[in-house]
């Protein structure tokens, strides 16, 4: 009989929903995964998952348990977490949120609309220097690469913070613009390691919609060897 305790538990907990921003963590074990614990949990698990790897299964499951106890500290029970057609997670009226997992761990951010207009969190895993040259070639401008390589962090660790703070800004920025973009779409302007925080100007294509900001600014955090982002938009 697979065990919820055996797969998961909470490793970390900041803010609260009486102040309208709750981040929960949480550490997972792939080899104590079974595809039973949706069920013994009361966690939903579409088709799409049901089909799919174990890994995929037990890493949705991990952020869907962390979502459930979010939605419960504020007073939402049993509420089925769906997502669109682009993956973007549904969130019940008058809150929103962002969700993201590495190997082992899990983050999911969950917030009152009242005092945010857009979240968005991402995890990655440090990466080596040859992996970055491939990577900043597919996601990054000259000048982007330019500013990274004067920042005073390691190359590869510069990288990998700057496609997860990308893909905070999307998750952030998707439910505002209802549009698909890509990773060129934000440009690194500025990195301030002191404040731990990156600097984005947004495309003038996103920046002109309604409700989308044309700058933004994120905090990271080397956890391990895991890379965080989050995107945490005030009103």
């Amino acid at each position: 009989m697979a065990s919820e305790q055996e797969f998961i538990r909470l490793s970390e907990q900041r803010g609260s929903a009486e102040h309208g921003l709750l981040q929960l963590a949480a550490d997972f074990h792939l080899d104590a995964f079974q595809p039973s614990l949706f069920s013994l949990c009361g966690i939903h698990c579409p088709a799409t998952i049901a089909a799919a790897t174990r890994k995929r299964q037990a890493e949705y499951f991990a952020g869907r348990w962390l979502a459930d106890r979010a939605l419960n500290a504020f007073g939402i029970d049993r509420f089925t977490l769906l997502a669109d057609a682009k993956r973007c997670p549904q969130w019940p009226e008058g809150l929103l949120g962002s969700i993201s997992h590495g190997d082992d761990k899990a983050l999911c951010v969950t917030a009152s609309r009242q005092h945010y207009r857009a979240v968005g969190v991402d995890i990655q895993r440090r990466i080596s220097a040859a992996a970055a040259a491939k990577l900043q070639q597919r996601i990054l401008s000259p000048s982007e690469i330019q500013l990274l390589a004067h920042s005073g962090l390691r190359h590869g660790d510069a990288v990998a913070l700057c496609f997860s703070a990308k893909e905070s800004i999307y998750k952030a920025l998707y439910p505002i613009v209802q549009r698909y973009f890509g990773y060129r779409a934000a440009e690194l302007i500025a990195i301030d390691p002191s404040r731990s925080q990156l600097h984005f100007a947004i495309s003038p294509e996103l920046a002109d919609l309604p409700g989308c900001p044309s700058e933004v600014k994120l905090l990271y955090e080397q956890v391990g060897e895991l890379l965080r982002s989050s995107l945490l938009l005030e009103h």
